[in-house]
């Protein structure tokens, strides 16, 4: 047998377990046709599927999701959502993985990373934390009964359905929408669960970071870090990889390359040596509760966060 069968064999044997363990009948029975001017047999209603709409607070697993508004831009299904993680640990969100949607028939519709607007969803959520953002799909005209599916763990089963119409139809949040609890877990190793200002000495791993300064300049913030590294191994820094900046609704802030004064953060630190440098994002005009978040391995959990006043 070639190699390439392995792997083939390994899943029917896989899923011949999984069936005799089951122990579910294979033989059938008929309870409708698809032929037009048939009669389906009778049968017991299936049954109902709970759904939600724009703007309910919908808890799962410790912590709460809202679609807060959905409509069509072109051909592009935007959905926007707030994910609210009141409890104690974190927990991942990806777009891909967390989310699909199917029209009335039940086809999956393509997700659209090209005409979505800023702000994703993607990332970790730390205790006591939240997260902003949208998820888009290329919706076809005259699509009808579209339902968004979120799937907050792979290996769990069910999902959080919302059930919105119309590809053409908008829906949005209430104006007063359901409030949600909000909670700051107690201090954890690493920075998870608490809060820096400008000018503290944190210590993550073998290392130590400090945000010097940060400052709008025209519509960017610059924060200025310095990172030295006391331990025996080299540091690597990415400033795409490694920080992230949220407003306080939790959106996230795009990275702004092009007005960013010189001197950046991206590169590795020597044992025994620093690296000083800017990182900068677009702030919207009005934004407030900004927080900056250095996180030290990407495998890693929690983050550094800093509070801006």
């Amino acid at each position: 047998m070639n190699r390439r069968g392995f792997p083939i064999l390994i899943a029917a044997g896989t899923l011949l377990i999984a069936t005799l363990a089951c122990g579910s009948s294979n033989t059938g029975e008929k309870v409708g046709s698809t032929q037009t001017g048939s009669q389906p047999a009778a049968t017991q209603a299936p049954a109902k599927m709970q759904t939600y709409k724009a703007g309910e607070v919908v808890e799962v697993q410790g912590y709460t999701i809202v679609l807060n508004s959905t409509k069509v831009q072109s051909g592009t299904l935007v959905a926007n959502f707030s994910v609210n993680n009141p409890g104690s640990k974190e927990i991942a969100v990806s777009s891909m993985l967390s989310f699909e949607a199917k029209d009335g028939e039940g086809t999956k519709l393509e997700q659209d990373i090209v005409d979505c607007p800023s702000g994703g969803l993607d990332g970790k959520v730390l205790a006591g934390d939240k997260l902003k953002g949208n998820i888009c799909w290329k919706a076809p005209a005259g699509a009808t009964g579209i339902r968004i599916y979120y799937t907050a763990s792979l290996l769990g089963s069910g999902a959080v359905v919302w059930e919105l119409g119309s590809a053409a139809d908008e829906q949005t949040a209430a104006a007063q929408p359901t409030k949600e609890p909000a909670a700051t877990p107690a201090s954890a190793p690493n920075g998870q669960g608490q809060r820096y200002k400008i000018g503290d000495v944190v210590k993550v791993e073998d290392h130590t970071i400090v945000l010097n300064s940060a400052k709008v300049q025209g519509s960017t913030l610059v924060a200025n870090f310095t990172i030295d590294n006391q331990g025996s191994k080299e540091v690597a820094v990415s400033s795409m990889l490694s920080f992230e900046a949220k407003d306080s609704e939790g959106t996230k802030l795009e990275q702004d390359i092009v007005d960013c004064p010189s001197g950046g953060l991206d590169g590795k630190v020597l044992a025994g040596d620093k690296l000083k440098g800017n990182i900068c994002w677009k702030a919207p005009a009005g934004a407030t509760g900004i927080r900056v978040y250095y996180t030290a391995s990407l495998l890693g959990s929690g983050a550094v966060v800093w509070e801006l006043q």
